[in-house]
């Protein structure tokens, strides 16, 4: 996350690749906030509209995630995912974005380069922005925090 913050607020190239990071998106709250190895056993047992046990705890690779995203075609069931998971999600896209438009207007400015060199990554990375919004709208807490009327937690709340 605070690679990708420097990115953004900063205008600073990232300090890692996005294919050296094979890290998984966070699990389910109730699981990360069990109390005790009882509670998280249990936790995991319960039925849970974050996919099968096994899914929940391997997790779901980041870059795989991101990469369903930035397909050409609508999502035809998005992923589960928490929060959280959108959170680092909407970051990373926004992270690439800001890198390839920097990177993109050095290039304009210096090598006589076409605009349309760069214009598929930038209208990919704006299908991936359309993509994020469509499944965060159905997640699961998103609906659940619309109807409570209540502001989710800054690191919950993607938008």
């Amino acid at each position: 996350m605070h690679d990708c913050c420097q990115g953004i607020y900063f205008a600073l190239p990232p300090s890692y690749h996005a294919s050296e990071l094979t890290l998984n998106l966070p699990c389910e709250d109730s699981l990360w906030q069990a109390a005790s190895p009882t509670e998280w056993f249990m936790g995991l047992q319960a039925a849970s509209p974050y996919g099968s046990i096994q899914s929940r705890l391997i997790g779901i690779s980041i870059s795989d995630s991101l990469a369903a995203l930035e397909e050409s075609r609508l999502l035809p069931v998005p992923r589960p995912l928490n929060p959280f998971a959108y959170f680092i999600l909407i970051h990373s896209i926004l992270r690439r974005l800001f890198f390839v438009c920097s990177e993109g207007r050095k290039v304009l400015t210096t090598e006589n380069c076409q605009p349309e060199e760069i214009i598929p990554e930038i209208q990919q990375l704006q299908f991936a922005l359309h993509c994020w919004f469509q499944s965060y709208l159905v997640a699961p807490e998103t609906l659940d925090a619309s109807l409570l009327g209540d502001e989710p937690l800054f690191i919950h709340n993607g938008l």
